[in-house]
């Protein structure tokens, strides 16, 4: 199958970046074609696309931006994909690309990553730190209202503002064939905000890992690792930790909450800085547990997934797409959501796991990921949805 993988950035900046490198990578090794189209960048980690733009140097070309289109015109008449998968395009190569792959009568399907669709600040919380569903409807005003951007009422302004302009001329409802969620509760959350998506063909696919270890060990310290932002439950996570000075926990990332890290150093808290690769692996398999302790709606934690495949059992809280993965009592444990004193309950729980009942948690994790994170699995379910969504299209 010929398939055009669009996405703004080619470098691994976060987790969607990538799992559209992996796609890609997954896609080739099976035989198909794949053009891949993104924004150049010399970051570090970068990888080698078909197609490549320049970055948008304003507000505007990142709503309306006539490279990408040009770009992508010229691929289609060139390439002829059969099908074109977009992972993110908001404020990058721009949802402007849209009507063009419409004009062409490509099929498309989108993997939803977030909930940026849904909220203009992507993570459903409010100014004052709170689930927030009041953009319901496209009343994205209620951002505004709420200050629910973190710089401010004036980014919450401009975030709003964008999600109205996109909905009116880019809406994802006209021109979506198709949508790929990484768990069941994405999908839920986007039927809610709009139900007549159940005539669209949707799919439940997770994100896969292509490395798993079945090595069995427990470490005598407890794990975060990810993003220090406010979404995340570092500081719910600290505070539980400086009233548990029995037990050692490690956090590496970045973010806006390192600052915070230094300010409230205990001596069984360690920051051990942003890591990734083999240093990030070893830290995760020399831990006992990975804790995520998210107080917003994960769509899906590659936190998660990665701990898991590694046979380490995680500490999360009930929101989101980590709900379904961490099973409370089989692959790990789950405590309330900013509630700092279940989360202490949770550790000192862990903690008195015997040897016997973590060497069982650890294997149902490892196993657990190798059933529902596995590469071929989401081959077989992402091609499955391609020729459906084709067939339909004819």
């Amino acid at each position: 199958m010929k398939i055009l993988l669009i996405n703004n950035y080619s470098h691994k900046k976060g987790g969607v970046e990538s799992v559209f490198y992996n796609t890609i990578k997954l896609l080739k090794e099976r035989g198909n074609q794949v053009i891949s189209f993104a924004i150049k960048t010399n970051q570090l980690e970068s990888f080698d696309v078909n197609y490549s733009i320049n970055k948008p140097k304003s507000s505007f070309q990142k709503f309306f931006f006539k490279e990408s289109r040009k770009v992508l015109q010229e691929i289609l008449i060139k390439e002829k994909p059969e099908i074109a998968h977009i992972h993110n395009i908001i404020g990058g190569i721009s949802p402007s690309i849209l009507p063009i792959l419409k004009k062409f009568k490509i099929p498309i399907v989108a993997s939803i990553h977030d909930l940026r669709l849904l909220c203009p600040t992507w993570v459903m919380i409010n100014g004052k730190g709170k689930i927030c569903e009041k953009c319901k409807t496209g009343r994205y005003f209620q951002c505004l209202l709420n200050k629910c951007h973190p710089s401010g009422y004036l980014k919450s302004l401009v975030v709003a503002v964008e999600s109205y302009l996109r909905d009116l001329f880019y809406h994802h409802r006209d021109y979506y064939d198709g949508y790929i969620f990484t768990s069941q509760f994405s999908m839920n959350k986007f039927l809610e905000f709009y139900p007549t998506l159940i005539s669209k063909k949707l799919y439940v696919i997770y994100n896969f890992i292509d490395h798993y270890s079945e090595k069995i060990y427990r470490g005598n310290y407890f794990f975060y690792f990810g993003r220090l932002d406010r979404e995340k439950g570092v500081k719910t996570l600290i505070e539980a930790f400086k009233q548990i000075p029995e037990f050692k926990l490690k956090i590496a990332g970045k973010g806006e909450y390192e600052s915070f890290l230094g300010l409230n150093e205990s001596s069984n808290i360690e920051y051990v800085g942003f890591k990734k690769g083999k240093e990030l692996i070893k830290l995760i398999e020399g831990s006992s547990f990975v804790i995520i302790p998210s107080e917003c709606y994960e769509t899906l934690s590659m936190a998660g997934i990665e701990s898991l495949s590694l046979s380490k059992p995680i500490i999360t809280t009930q929101l989101g797409g980590l709900n379904e993965v961490c099973i409370d009592g089989f692959n790990g444990f789950k405590f309330i959501a900013k509630n700092v004193e279940s989360l202490i309950n949770v550790v000192k729980k862990a903690a008195s796991l015997s040897e016997e009942e973590y060497y069982i948690f650890s294997r149902n994790a490892y196993h657990y990921a190798r059933e529902n994170f596995n590469p071929e699995k989401h081959y077989n379910n992402l091609m499955k949805a391609y020729k459906e969504i084709i067939e339909n299209r004819h």
